[in-house]
């Protein structure tokens, strides 16, 4: 078994291109010919290289013509996942504004 190091050490079947796996350190073999339909503002995915792409599809073609291996972290963008809902609550309920009146006063 060779270990390959890179992908140009790896040569793929008629319509498939090597992709570099990062996280084990690897090429694999994935179909790179496939055509995406436009997609819909809910089919978002964010992608382990925390990118957001429209679709998983589109992710899919963005690996393929950087020849690295994406994969779904969760649906939706990226940033959406990071907000936590308590700490929104709480700045709510914070109000930082002060009437210009008392700004004034001082």
């Amino acid at each position: 078994c060779i270990k390959a190091k890179s992908c140009e050490d790896i040569q793929c079947s008629a319509g498939k291109k090597c992709l570099w796996d990062f996280k084990v350190g690897r090429g694999r073999c994935a179909l790179c010919d496939e055509l995406c339909p436009e997609s819909k503002s809910d089919e978002a995915v964010c992608a382990s290289d925390n990118t957001t792409y429209p679709s998983e599809c589109a992710m899919k073609e963005a690996a393929c013509s950087m020849g690295v291996l994406l994969e779904v972290k969760h649906s939706g963008s990226c940033n959406s996942i990071n907000e936590d809902p308590e700490d929104e609550e709480e700045d709510e309920d914070q109000d930082y504004s002060f009437p210009i009146s008392s700004i004034l006063e001082w």
